[in-house]
């Protein structure tokens, strides 16, 4: 049986429309699924006492509603900042004295922490980073402590967000920020 040539036209147009509302349909859709998650919380602006940009500390935070600093002091000569976001650790940042009879170096003190790779170790030895953490030796011309050297140590848990590029920028301007500080100035 033969169809009409308006039928059968009427039918791709009807087939066109609908093809048409479907695509748009799904476009609409996705769109609105892949726009990135939000923070609702402001990103601070110092870290464990250190006032940083929070353009630094950014990168590594997820979203979430709520962020919070928590200090500690788990042994002598460690100070430890949290950051977690919804309750979940994001980062955790350590200003630590070790002994100079322990020979620490960036690498040994970056064995010492979970997500602290050396993938990258400078040219002078002075500090190693990856995506996920840092150790870096604080240039102190008078430290706090004699016969002791600072490190700052950054890490990064499987719930933060790594980054390589801004994890050298963060550990570099708390390092000198660090050096700064009273734990450069001995108390005489």
């Amino acid at each position: 049986m033969e169809q009409h040539p308006l039928t059968n036209s009427r039918l791709n147009e009807r087939s066109w429309w609908i093809a048409t509302l479907v695509t748009a349909t799904l476009a609409l859709g996705l769109t609105g699924c892949s726009g990135e998650a939000e923070r609702a919380y402001k990103t601070p602006a110092s870290l464990c006492g250190v006032s940083l940009g929070s353009e630094l500390l950014s990168p590594f935070l997820p979203p979430g509603s709520t962020i919070s600093v928590v200090p500690s002091t788990p042994v002598d000569g460690t100070e430890r900042c949290t950051v977690r976001v919804d309750g979940e650790s994001a980062m955790v940042a350590s200003q630590e004295w070790w002994d100079e009879a322990s020979r620490a170096t960036p690498q040994k003190v970056a064995s010492a922490h979970a997500h602290v790779e050396p993938d990258h170790v400078s040219e002078d030895g002075r500090h190693v980073y990856s995506s996920r953490g840092a150790a870096w030796k604080v240039s102190c011309r008078e430290p706090q402590r004699s016969k002791s050297e600072l490190f700052i140590v950054l890490q990064i848990p499987e719930s933060g967000n790594p980054n390589e590029d801004a994890m050298k920028k963060l550990a570099e301007a708390y390092a000198q920020e660090v050096a700064f500080s009273d734990k450069c100035v001995r108390n005489n």
